[in-house]
């Protein structure tokens, strides 16, 4: 006979807006889901903002052409719009994939030919780059746009240009967005849709896409803040509603937009994102949003760990509850070296190990 895990929970047939929204039109708490750093008080959107942002987005993809099944691709560092930009995908019937702002033209290009991108949003200062790839595949430029902050950050300022479209351009209006729904599912064959079509980190060879179904991210959610609640402590900061996290990881990688776009806002935990990872800064933000979790990698860990700063007590770190790492192995030293930066046994590592595939 199968033998059951005691663990094992039910993984509902829903799509990804579902799970983490409920419904397109119920009510949300006018709650934070995500927060500039750099300009928490200007760059921030609450759980329903993020809902109607991506609502609008996912109506004005439609209008643009957007069939069920093709590609976006978003080439940026990290913004408070990355997971607007990957929910309005979704929402909307497409496919969502990401690129690493680190990559020159020719790799660029084959993501974007290899992915099958119609459209292709990226960062100002890479505009040059993303150009360049699109004419390497032959992408029209009409399906090139500026990704930024402004839509938040200056809203009266005029964005596109007669060279370059900007993706504000892709946003329906307001009430428009408000009107728009999402496709319920019902049946296993909607649930295996491909939702994220990630890419490797090209290690054996160049970096390879690998397709994310609805289905997977919604158990793979479920079984993360099941885990996440057999834990008191998880509990105690949920129920509080006092837990906070912070995105120093890039969202261009599965493990950051999964945990920062979706399982947080799905646990209603606003997320404090950096544009871009720097120690000093990352640890100073804990100290000043006085963040609850953190989700870091190796090196990070091992940096505070051993950072002169940090361990004479430069910031306050007591805030912290709960770290978990992941993306690579951890030294059984280097996880104690850093959790002596908490006394009496107040943080304990928790390592994790995942795959795209």
């Amino acid at each position: 006979m199968p033998i059951r895990s005691r663990f094992s929970i039910p993984v509902p047939l829903s799509s990804i807006p579902t799970q983490v929204f409920g419904s397109a039109d119920g009510p949300l708490p006018e709650k934070l889901a995500f927060a500039d750093c750099e300009a928490p008080e200007i760059l921030r959107l609450t759980l329903h903002d993020y809902r109607e942002w991506s609502k609008r987005l996912a109506a004005g993809l439609i209008q643009a052409g957007l069939q069920d099944g093709d590609r976006v691709l978003l080439h940026s560092g990290n913004s408070i719009f990355t997971p607007v930009v990957a929910m309005g995908v979704i929402m909307a019937g497409g496919i969502v994939s990401m690129a690493n702002p680190m990559f020159v033209p020719k790799e660029l290009a084959h993501q974007v030919r290899d992915s099958g991108a119609r459209f292709l949003l990226t960062a100002t200062d890479l505009m040059e780059c993303a150009n360049e790839a699109a004419s390497l595949v032959g992408l029209d430029q009409d399906y090139v746009y500026i990704f930024d902050d402004t839509p938040l950050a200056a809203p009266n300022r005029p964005l596109s240009t007669s060279q370059q479209k900007h993706w504000s351009s892709l946003l329906a209006g307001p009430a428009e967005g408000t009107r728009f729904r999402w496709e319920g599912f019902s049946t296993e064959d909607q649930a295996n849709r491909t939702a994220f079509l990630f890419y490797s980190s090209g290690t054996t060879g160049v970096p390879k896409g690998v397709e994310v179904t609805h289905r997977n991210i919604v158990a793979n959610n479920c079984q993360i803040i099941h885990h996440q609640r057999l834990d008191p402590r998880f509990r105690q900061l949920d129920e509080a509603g006092i837990a906070t996290t912070i995105c120093p990881l890039p969202m261009y990688h599965g493990l950051g937009l999964v945990m920062c776009a979706l399982v947080s806002p799905g646990r209603h935990v606003p997320v404090y994102i950096m544009k871009r990872y720097d120690g000093r800064k990352l640890v100073q933000y804990i100290d000043r949003f006085k963040v609850t979790e953190l989700l870091l990698v190796p090196p990070i860990l091992r940096w505070m760990a051993k950072d002169p700063y940090v361990r004479s007590g430069g910031v306050d770190l007591s805030s912290v509850k709960r770290v978990a790492c992941g993306a690579a192995p951890l030294s059984v030293a280097a996880t104690k070296e850093f959790e002596s930066l908490w006394e009496n046994g107040q943080v304990n590592v928790k390592q994790a190990w995942g795959l795209s595939e």
